[in-house]
């Protein structure tokens, strides 16, 4: 998908166009999932944080600007979903370490 296609595709997904957001996820769909799944090392985590970082798409379209990169956008609320999961492993872990020190 070249740039000027991709603002295009941008300018018809901040108008809901459903079909704009299918080719925008069926573009970046693989090289995201890849990234998350380097990062989490489990496919089912990797396609929750995948479809979690399409739903904030949906939601910000209104927000999106053409003249900026809809990739780093991508990444960016891939990478924050990534910490965010880890962060609430860590939460559990130690929630489940304290009530294991408790019995």
């Amino acid at each position: 998908m070249q740039d000027l296609e991709l603002k295009e595709y941008i300018q018809r997904l901040r108008k809901s166009e459903k079909q704009a957001f299918k080719m925008i996820v069926k573009h970046f769909h693989n090289s995201i999932f890849k990234f998350l799944l380097f990062r989490v090392n489990d496919i089912a985590v990797a396609e929750d944080l995948l479809q979690e970082t399409f739903i904030r798409l949906w939601e910000s379209r209104q927000r999106l600007d053409e003249n900026l990169s809809l990739k780093s956008f991508l990444f960016t609320t891939a990478a924050n979903l990534t910490l965010n999961h880890f962060t609430h492993e860590k939460v559990v872990y130690q929630f489940r370490e304290k009530a294991d020190h408790q019995k």
